[in-house]
């Protein structure tokens, strides 16, 4: 029986998508909850840049301060996802809430 990857269902490869060449396992409920959690943080991801926002990423283009900001604006319009997409972007730039 072939194995789907439930990280990337559009690759077909688990091993491809979970990187340490160990295959997608419905483990701890923990990890399911992640798992899914960051498939539905990656769809509103792709809905923004389909609207024409990205550059979180640029500092030139958007300051941690900024993403900070924005994330406590996102935090009382009640979206975890926004919350959380906001914190991972703060996460990988190295900075931190201000």
């Amino acid at each position: 029986m072939r194995m789907t990857c439930k990280l990337n269902p559009c690759c077909g490869d688990p091993m491809r998508c979970t990187g340490g060449g160990e295959p997608y396992r419905s483990g701890h409920s923990d990890d399911r909850a992640v798992d899914s959690f960051s498939l539905t943080m990656k769809e509103k991801l792709a809905k923004t840049r389909a609207k024409g926002r990205f550059g979180w990423d640029d500092p030139d283009d958007c300051s941690i301060e900024t993403l900070s900001q924005m994330l406590k604006d996102h935090v009382s319009k009640g979206d975890p996802v926004d919350v959380a997409n906001l914190a991972m972007m703060i996460h990988q730039r190295g900075g931190s809430i201000t």
